[in-house]
Parts: C-alpha cells; structure tokens; sequence
C-alpha cells in the first residue's frame, strides 16, 4: 500500500509521502499502543487488521494534516505527542520549538520530547535538547517546577545503564555532561528535592567512572558551613545583585504598566497613578521597614474562603515585640481587611490599603526601598510569577532572594503560629570539591526548623589518593590572617584560609621562627623548618602562616615544597581564599604544568571568588612564552568571553601590554605538519584568529597603544603568512576620513544608542536611592535628594548648557595633603568656551571658597555641598542632550559605569571618550584642550586597521595583496 497525497495543498509539511513510506512501513516504526487522535488505539485496529503499522501510518497522516497549520497550542501538543510515540523528533522538534516561540514562558514541551528519547535510550540526543531548554531558560524568566512528570524525566537521565557502550564500556564523558546539566536545572528549580530523586542521584554518583564520591547526611550551620565537608554555602546575595535588583524593582514604579499593575478600567487610571504616589510617601515618612507582611495571604490561613484577622494581629505582635518596624499590606476590597485594619491600630506597625490588587508589587516596593538585603517579607506565596516582571539574568536574582528572604508561617500546637526562613539557599548548590541537595523531608519542614537549618546530603568528591574528609570537634579556630601585613604586592590576591587547629600541633616558638623566616625573605631555612615540623611527614598545622609560606615557596619556585603544602591545605583548611589558588596557578605556569594551571583557573571562576582576571594573564604569559602560542589563544579567548559577559573593562597596564607583546610575538607563530609527521608552513588560520582577537581585545580597553606595543603589531603584521601589510602614518580629518586608505572611521554615536544612554541616566536621577553616597558610604538622605532637585531646577531655568566643566577637577592640582585649588584656572576655562559663543555651566564643591562672582559674569554656576560631582556632571549632560554637550574634565568616569544597565555600559564609555575634553597645562603655564573627533580605539574600516597611538596620531595597516607563496597554493 503506498500513501498519497490527496490534494496539492499538502506539499508544504512537515514530512513527505516518501518519508512517511520509509518509516512508518519499516520495523524500526514502533508505536507502544499510544493514541494519535480522538483517543483511538493503534493496538485495538492492529488486532482486528493484520496491517497494524500501515493503519498507524494513515492515522498518524490524518493528525499531521489536521493540526499542523493550527496555532493552537493544545493542539500543536497533540501532534507533538504522535511525532514522540512514532520517534520522529525532528519534526517533533520543530513543534517544540513552534510553541515556546507562541509562548515563550512555558519550556514544559520539551520535557516531552526529552522524556521520549531517554525512554528510547537515545541520551545523547535527549541531553542535546534538555541542554537547549537550559539555554531557553537562562534567556526568558520561565516558570519551572519540579513536578511529577520532571521528576520522571530527570530520573530517566540519571539511569546509570544510559552509560553504557554495547554492554561493555562506560561513557565518561556522557556522566560529567549529565551531571552538569541536570544538577544546573535542578538549581535553577529552586525546590527541595524528592526522597525519589535523590535515590536516584545517589545512584547515578556511584557510578561514576571518573571519581569516587562518599555520600553522607548533613546539616548546614546559620552562617552556611557544612557540617561533613566544611565548606561555605550561598546565604546572602552579593552586593552588586542587590543594587540591580533594587534598580529593577523601582523602575516599575517610575512609569507604571497597565500590564503590571492590575487595572481593567481606563478611567481609574489616575486614581491608581495617585495610590502609587501615595504608597510613595507612606514609605519614605514610615520606612525602613524591618518587616513587611503580606496581608491578605496571612488573613487566608484558615481557608481561602474565610478570612481570620486574630491571624494577622497575633502575627504583628509577634515581629513588634522583636522591637521590629512592622509595614502590613492589605486590600480594601474585603470587610475582614478593613475590621483588621481597626484591630491594627491598637498594635505599633504602618497598615497601608491597596484599591486595585497590586498588594504584592507594593511589598516588593517597601521592601526594596528598606534594603533587599535584610528585610523580612512574611507571606506563603512564593512570588514566582513576579519574576517574569524582570529581565531573565533579574529574574533569577529575584528568585534567590524570595528563598532567602522570604518568612513562611504555619499553624503549631496549640493553634499557634510557627515561622520559618531559610537562613541558606536551599537549592543544589555546589561547592569545591561538593554537592549538596536539600531534601523535602518533614522533619525539616515542620519541626527540626527551629533547632537546625535542615537536612541535606552532601557529596564529597575524592580524587585517588586523597585522604577521606572526616568531621572535626574541635571548637577551637585558627585566626584567619592577611597576607598584606608582610607582603604589600600580595595584597591584592586577597590569600585567606581559615583552619581547625589541633591538640597536637606545634608549639608557639615554631610559629614564631617561621613567621621571622618569611618577613626576612629567608627560604632555605623556611623549607628547613617545614620539613622538620611537619609531624613525622604527615602534615603542617601552623595557625596562620599557610598562606605567607606558599606565596614564599611560589616567589623562589620551591615547587616541591609547594605541593606537600597545598596537600596539607587542603587536608586542614575550611576555606581556600582566591590568593592561595592565584599563588598555585603562578606554580603551575612556571612549571609548565598549564593544564593543573588551567583547572585551578576554572575552580576559582566557577566557584565565583574570582574578582578580577589577571589569573587568566600569567597563564597566558607563560604559555607564549614556552611557544604554546594554540593553548594561549585558547585561553585569552575564554578570558575575552568572560570580560564581555561580565563588562569588565581593564586598564592597559605594564603585565597586559608584555602578555601582547608575547602573544604578537611572530616566533610563536606555530606550523603545521606535513603528510610524513614533519614540520610544514606556518598556520594561516591561526595568525588570522589572533589578529581579530587581539586587536578586538585592544580596541575594547578604549586606550591609545604605546610606541613599544605598536612596533609589536607591526612586526606581527609584516609577519602575515598570507597578505602584505602597507603600514603608513595616517591623519584622521574630522569627520573621520583617514589620509592613508580614505576609509571612514568611527566619530560618533547612533541616535538611538544616545537617547537610550539619556534615558538611563535621567532615571537614575529620578532614583537618587540606587546611588551611593560618598558621605560615610551612607545611602544618599532627604538633604542630598533636595540638593539633586535643586539641581534638576536650576538647570530647567538656566540650560540646557553646550559645555559642562567639572569645576573640582579643573581648579584642584596637587594631591593629598598637598592639595590646592586654583580659581584663575577655572575662570580661565570658563573665558575659553564662552569666548566660543557657547552656554557654559560650572559644577563646583562649596568646600573650596572661590571667588564666585568671578565666574557668574562668564557662565552659571551651581555649588554642590556633598561630594556627588561627577554624577551632577553627567545629570546636566543628559539633561542638555549628550549628542553635543561637551565635558571639561580629565576624569576618564569609568566607574560610573557600574551605576547603569549593562547594555548601555559600551555606548557610555565611547560617549566619555568622545565628548570629554580634556586639558594639560603647557610650558607658559597655560591650559590646553583637546577633544576626540574620532573615537580613539583601535578600529577596523574595510581592509584597513587603524591604531591610535599615544602621541594623538595615527598609524594605519592596510591589506595590499595576496603573497605569492598563497597564490601558487
């Protein structure tokens, strides 16, 4: 029987009549007895006719025809389904990928998909596509739950027989890759797990051919330390998320939503525009709150028919005897709300009333203007649907904090209430060498709260060899010491490892000896007492002198020593600091032992200590510098990845430009072989890749390249296995065209980039709380909110303004003590723009008393009381339009960066670089200015590189022709 198309309006789907032959008429078409449509059974048809799989074929055909054009997502599942049962996951694929596009929050189709597969055992393809729903969800804040259908799913994966090969071999890397992915979706879940699942994780760790891993319950202190492993768990969110998260939290009330904030009805727009402003100033005269409780959530305890106020008021006394400033939200729309209300007032807390159901955003309002970090929101509604508010990297960030600071409550013996809060992130978490899983049990949810944190299993992961970690009684802790009180250029490593230390130990002489032995530099007799007192050979237990010795030992490469100490380390340290790994990394890149080097690197990157990336330079240093120019580029292409996702912005400092220069080096450039294993021509590929890296990497750093980098790129460039190079001294006219190639440069900012980069900075004004203060490091108060006002007022009346002069920067010469400030300057600068027939406005501190009126005839000036210049500077800008608005200052204002979002971090600093006029001081004692027309970053314009150079010129390299050795290749 051959299948046709009826009509040829079918030629469009998704598989073709041959296809359709092939597969479903083949013995490698099973269907397993599922229903393809109206809830009709292969199996039944197949008993009565002896063609089972032709008759599945027809059936199948007629649901592709019926629902493939359809956009209804029920319907799309349907089809999706058939395609499961039938093995067809391509097409199936393409309906996946068809619904999470239609609806974007929900990635629960490809958990169909995933499931097929691995019951199929196809693992490899079902990690595939779970490893494409992981990068889906890191995209868009979707909603993930943990349900029974997941929970089969994931048990699937983690089968240990999916591991073997033809009954015989296990696949190492399919567990490592597993394991990453399943273990990262189960962190991003956000849920404890199943006493099923973690069978099952169990299981799957037992067969790990790689490592041996020792399973063991335990329990997790307040402060987050593990109390089988010793290491530090998540319990508080970093500073930086916070700040991003409060930025987010705020900016949906600046202009509010119909979208966010419920309101059906048109006409109430107004009144609930003047509720928020009213929410507003409750806040800011009742707040910080301390606590902040969700009312109507507290009041559905009983049922979510009933409402119970003795609930709410019994819970406010509870938090107001703590001596706890107490805000409550409640609706108006409810009778039991407003009798609460009355119930309330005899209590010591702030109730405000919401007419519209936005009773959670204005929690969430209240609780990011009295500080995310510290406050307490009491409710059993996890929030999660809120996260869809925020973009996907906050939405995770808004996740965590929920879990952390997010107080439950249920009812106790006796009818009381009972509260909970996790004091650490109870989801999967992984640490060092470990994982921990927090289990659902219901001891912890219930009772054993308020005695313990809770109950987790926790991995170790043990290479072969290494001693087995066992619990320590003892109470006594060694004092974490800094490594900067002897060594002021380790410093910045910030070493730190915190030590149990032990009845056995050695006494306080020996200590003392040592730590004389590091301060005066003396090695040799420091090896001599450590391998002297390292109880019989066994290990080294000095409180306090860890990470000064291995920064000795690393700094005169006793690469012997180094190892016996970074073994006895990890036997008796807690924690190991970021410089002790820096210092381990340095050992392994003199020794050439790049790939212990690498993995240290990534160890600290994955565990996020890592608060810089000059680990990554010295790796790459000593790989060019042994002639392993591949692994290098490899390793500076990691490092340029993390620089761009992490906006990180380096300076050019003297170990940078040397790693340049070794990378540019054309010694290095490595050949290839040839078909008898003998060395061959140069690679092309690879002096083209390190090129575009480079030079990539160059013109992010947003700096002019000294002489001695531009002659390395030069000789790397008349080095070119495959092209000449014209090199030529170039002037840039001002509109960017270049004398040499007469390629245009880039001289400005797109319109659009400009009015987004405008927008951001008039928000922060509009949000003076997301900035921080330089007075004491206090969040800015009411005095320095009015001073920001005055500000925005004094501009209105006065600009907008051609020239911004940061009067602080331009009068003030001298540093420190030394510091003086000179108004001729000042004035002198103002004469020099107004001279221009240009609207010049003076921002200055009034802690320097200048003589003002000097500067009144000239310009405006307004006088700042607290020491926030540099942001007054950028307000007037954008208040003035920053496409033409030029700022005299020699402050490059990189930092204030970091104040605004990610994506307009690029377009701020090319802004900076192209509208800040900078200005020196010449041999008669006078000022001069200078302005960028062209941005001064290494650029590339057609078939031409153009470099700027410190001495504000140009040089410009320019492909001239192919060489003759490629040619005749």
């Amino acid at each position: 029987m051959r299948l046709r198309y009826i009509t040829p309006l079918w030629r469009g789907g998704y598989v073709s009549t041959c296809s359709f032959q092939r597969t479903f008429l083949s013995s490698e078409a099973p269907h397993y007895g599922k229903t393809l449509e109206n809830g009709q059974n292969l199996d039944s048809e197949t008993k009565e006719n002896g063609n089972g799989d032709i008759i599945g074929a027809v059936k199948l055909f007629e649901a592709i025809k019926h629902y493939t054009k359809s956009s209804n997502i029920q319907n799309k599942t349907k089809l999706l389904k058939s395609y499961c049962d039938w093995g067809l996951y391509e097409q199936a694929m393409k309906i996946v990928r068809s619904i999470v596009n239609l609806k974007v929050y929900d990635t629960d189709a490809y958990d169909l998909v995933i499931t097929s597969m691995a019951t199929r055992r196809q693992i490899g393809k079902a990690i595939q596509v779970f490893e494409e729903k992981l990068k889906r969800q890191q995209h868009f804040p979707t909603k993930v739950y943990l349900s029974e259908y997941v929970t089969e799913m994931i048990e699937l994966l983690l089968n240990p027989e999916n591991l073997i090969i033809k009954g015989e071999v296990f696949d190492e890397h399919r567990h490592t890759r597993t394991s990453q992915i399943v273990f990262r979706y189960l962190e991003q879940n956000g849920e404890r797990l199943p006493l099923r699942l973690i069978r099952a994780i169990h299981s799957w760790l037992m067969h790990d051919p790689n490592n041996y891993w020792t399973w063991q319950n335990c329990t997790i202190s307040e402060a987050g330390k593990c109390s089988f492993c010793g290491n530090m768990l998540i319990n508080r969110l970093p500073l930086e998320d916070v700040r991003q998260l409060k930025f987010e939290i705020l900016r949906l009330f600046e202009i509010p939503q119909k979208s966010t904030f419920k309101l059906n009805d048109i006409s109430l727009e107004d009144q609930m525009y003047q509720e928020i402003q009213e929410l507003k100033m409750f806040v800011k005269e009742k707040g910080p709150f301390d606590v902040i409780i969700d009312g109507l959530n507290v009041l559905c305890t009983e049922s979510k028919f009933k409402l119970s106020s003795h609930r709410l008021l019994e819970m406010v006394n509870h938090f107001a005897i703590q001596q706890k400033n107490v805000m409550v939200v409640l609706s108006k729309k409810e009778l039991e709300n407003r009798k609460a209300t009355r119930a309330l007032k005899t209590t010591n807390c702030a109730v405000f009333m919401s007419s519209f159901g936005n009773d959670d955003l204005y929690l969430l309002y209240a609780a990011a203007m009295s500080g995310l970090r510290y406050v307490e929101v009491v409710t059993n509604d996890k929030l999660r649907d809120h996260r869809l508010l925020f973009p996907a990297e906050v939405g995770w960030i808004f996740s965590r904090w929920t879990r952390l600071n997010r107080v439950s409550f249920t009812k106790g013996g006796k009818g009381k209430l009972q509260f909970f809060r996790d004091r650490v992130d109870p989801v999967v978490q992984y640490n060092g060498n470990s994982w921990h899983f927090p289990v659902a049990n219901e001891a912890w949810r219930c009772s054993r709260r308020s005695k313990r944190l809770g109950t987790f299993s926790c991995f170790i992961q043990r290479e072969p060899g290494m001693i087995r970690l066992r619990c320590r009684t003892s109470r006594k802790r060694a004092c974490v010491a800094s490594t900067c009180l002897l060594f002021r250029s380790f410093l910045c490593s910030k070493a730190s490892t915190s030590v149990h230390t032990h009845g056995n130990g050695q006494n306080v002489e020996t200590e003392t000896t040592m730590k004389h032995y590091i301060k005066t530099g003396k090695v040799t007799d420091a090896v001599r007492l450590f391998e002297e007192s390292r109880n019989g050979g066994k290990s080294w237990k000095i409180d306090g002198c860890y990470s000064w010795l291995l920064h000795l030992f690393v700094q005169h490469n006793e690469h012997e020593a180094v190892d016996k100490l970074y073994e006895d380390i990890k036997r008796n340290a807690i924690f190991i600091g970021e410089g002790a790994k820096f210092s381990m990394i340095k050992s392994y890149s003199n020794r050439g032992l790049f790939d212990l080097a690498v993995g240290m690197l990534h160890a600290i990157v994955e565990r996020n200590i890592a608060h810089h990336t000059r680990h990554y330079d010295y790796i790459i240093t000593s790989m060019a510098k042994r002639g392993q120019s591949r692994r290098a580029l490899r390793v500076f292409e990691e490092k340029l990845e993390r620089l761009e996702n992490f906006g990180i912005n380096e300076n050019m400092s003297a170990p940078i430009k040397d790693m340049i220069e070794l990378l540019l080096n054309p010694k290095s450039l490595p050949v290839k072989e040839n078909d008898h294993g003998k060395e061959g021509k140069v690679d092309t590929n690879h002096h083209k890749k390190m090129s575009n890296m480079v030079f990539s990497y160059l013109q992010q750093t947003g700096e002019r390249l000294p002489v001695k980098l531009l002659v390395a790129v030069r000789s790397w460039l008349n080095h070119d296995p495959v092209y000449h190079w014209k090199w030529k001294y170039s002037r840039i006219s001002e509109v960017g065209t270049c004398s040499s190639c007469g390629n245009q440069l880039m001289s400005g900012i797109l319109p659009g980039d400009i009015q987004q980069l405008e927008r951001e900075l008039i928000k922060l004004s509009n949000s003076p709380q997301l900035v921080i203060s330089k007075v004491a490091g206090e969040n800015l108060d009411k005095k320095i909110q009015k001073e920001l006002e005055e500000l925005k007022s004094f501009i209105q009346r006065r600009g907008p303004f051609d020239v911004v002069i940061d009067g602080m920067n331009v009068a003030a010469y001298g540093s420190g003590a030394n510091m003086s400030f000179s108004t001729d300057r000042l004035v002198a600068t103002a004469h020099h723009f107004a001279a221009q027939q240009k609207k010049v406005l003076v921002i200055v501190n009034k802690v320097w008393r200048t003589s003002v009126y000097k500067l009144e005839d000239v310009c405006a000036v307004f006088r700042n009381k607290f020491k926030n210049d540099d942001l007054y500077v950028l307000y007037a800008a954008a208040f003035s339009g920053m496409q033409q608005v030029e700022v005299v200052t020699n402050d490059r204002l990189r930092d204030h960066r970091l104040l605004l979002p990610s994506n307009v971090w690029w377009t701020y600093l090319r802004w900076t670089r192209l509208n800040c006029v900078s200005f020196t001081v010449n041999e008669r004692g006078k000022l001069e200015f200078f302005r960028q027309k062209v941005d001064p970053v290494v650029q590339r314009s057609g078939s031409s590189w153009h470099f700027p150079v410190e001495d504000r010129s140009w040089r410009c390299a320019t492909k001239s022709g192919i060489k003759r050795s490629q040619i005749k290749n």
